[in-house]
């Protein structure tokens, strides 16, 4: 019985980016500055070398960062947030509404968490929390008051 796989296998396949982004390519100039693509075997070694040291660098340059969330979120106006601190540094939280004004700052220390926080008196609305460490913004987050 023949379900027309095996016909399938035997046509060629043509990718037309196979040439642009194949790493297995080696590109030669001529003397007329057009460019000719020829498979290159010393390619793959050199590819494949970069690659290495690529993940090498990138793994010894990953910092484990501070992160802040609050919930809930959207809220009617009692917020808890949740620090993970990470080393000896000075933490602060940052309120601020969509125009970057600062409506409140709070003091974190060293704390994985800080009392609950109440904001009624602020309109409904969209606000942005930010994490600072050591006084430099770290990340901001969106905070949503109904």
């Amino acid at each position: 019985m023949d379900f027309g796989i095996s016909t399938a296998l035997n046509l060629p396949s043509y990718n037309p980016n196979a040439k642009k982004y194949s790493p297995f390519l080696h590109v030669t100039s001529k003397k007329n500055k057009s460019f000719a693509i020829k498979p290159s075997v010393r390619n793959v070694a050199a590819y494949k070398a970069r690659l290495n040291r690529t993940v090498s660098a990138s793994l010894k340059e990953q910092k484990v960062v501070p992160s802040l969330s609050a919930y809930p979120n959207p809220s009617n106006r009692i917020i808890n947030f949740s620090l993970n601190p990470v080393g000896d540094d000075n933490y602060k939280v940052r309120i601020s509404n969509t125009i970057g004004k600062v409506i409140r700052t709070y003091e974190v220390g060293q704390q994985s968490s800080l009392p609950p926080v109440d904001l009624s008196e602020l309109p409904a609305g969209i606000y942005f929390y930010s994490l600072l460490v050591n006084d430099k913004m770290v990340e901001t987050k969106r905070l949503i008051l109904q």
